[in-house]
């Protein structure tokens, strides 16, 4: 069985085709989000089609997912025109396969379960930290979705009540995502050192005097969030990904924050880093076909 198996992120698609148990002919374009929804599954058609041969389709991507309806819920503004979209219908009327779609994370954790740095266990969560955070929750080797398909929004977990928006406009005031992305990083770095772009600059600038403080408090946040989801799901391991999360220096900081913080009894969870990088996500919608 030939599967074809797209991810769909905010910046890069990235495609691949499964084959003798790898994805294999790995390819990427940039999404070029702002087109709007239409025009990014035009580049996802032409990839699909640069494959050839075409038994099934899987893709993963940013938003929450209607698994058996492949279809948006909801979405952010990066893509235009993307809540709602019937990602399943136009896949299936344009190459007659079978096509499962998933929220990338989600994917991403089916990934690390089945091929990854969570085949050791049977109940994990995986965190993914970037211009959000995206979370899933794995529970005896299966992706629990909640009544909605949305489980595992922990971004919207509220750690700052203090900060909540009076007028309930902003559903993300207060919450860990505003606290603990990467994004959130960058824009306290930039404070202190208008020279800093992105992740990686703050992590090459971190002993500097004032970078160092803006990385501490963040990773403060991290853990602060991290302690209530592990009292809350008792994992045997938390996954965490995103490309800042490849540090391990960092890795063992907040693993460290974390033991500081959580009571006894959970103080055996494992903290890592996910292992399959930007492929966990394709990967997992092999899982879901297989």
């Amino acid at each position: 069985m030939r599967i074809v198996v797209v991810d769909i992120g905010g910046t890069a698609i990235k495609s691949g085709v499964f084959d003798k148990g790898k994805v294999r002919q790995i390819k990427e374009e940039k999404t070029e989000a702002k087109r709007g929804a239409k025009a990014v599954f035009e580049t996802v058609e032409a990839m699909i089609e640069s494959y050839q041969s075409v038994d099934a389709i899987g893709i993963c991507t940013t938003g929450q997912i209607d698994v058996e309806k492949g279809r948006v819920c909801f979405a952010g503004p990066n893509i235009p025109d993307y809540q709602g979209f019937e990602i399943k219908k136009t896949l299936v009327e344009r190459f007659h396969v079978p096509v499962a779609v998933e929220n990338d994370v989600n994917a991403a954790a089916l990934g690390e379960a089945y091929f990854g740095a969570g085949v050791v266990v049977n109940d994990f969560l995986c965190l993914t930290y970037g211009t959000g955070i995206g979370g899933a929750i794995i529970q005896n080797k299966q992706l629990y979705r909640g009544k909605n398909f949305a489980a595992g929004e922990f971004g919207g977990l509220i750690i700052h009540p203090e900060n909540r928006n009076q007028n309930n406009d902003d559903i993300f005031s207060g919450c860990y995502e505003r606290y603990a992305s990467v994004t959130a990083l960058v824009h306290a770095a930039r404070k202190v050192d208008a020279s800093i772009q992105n992740g990686r600059d703050v992590w090459e600038k971190r002993n500097s005097l004032f970078v160092k403080e803006v990385l501490a408090d963040w990773i403060q946040e991290i853990s602060i969030g991290l302690v209530s989801l592990i009292h809350i799901f008792d994992p045997e391991l938390v996954l965490l990904g995103g490309g800042m999360m490849e540090q391990s220096e960092l890795i063992l900081r907040i693993e460290e924050k974390i033991k500081e913080m959580i009571m006894d009894r959970y103080k055996g969870v494992q903290i890592t880093s996910a292992q399959l990088g930007n492929l966990a996500g394709l990967y997992g919608m092999v899982r879901i076909l297989q």
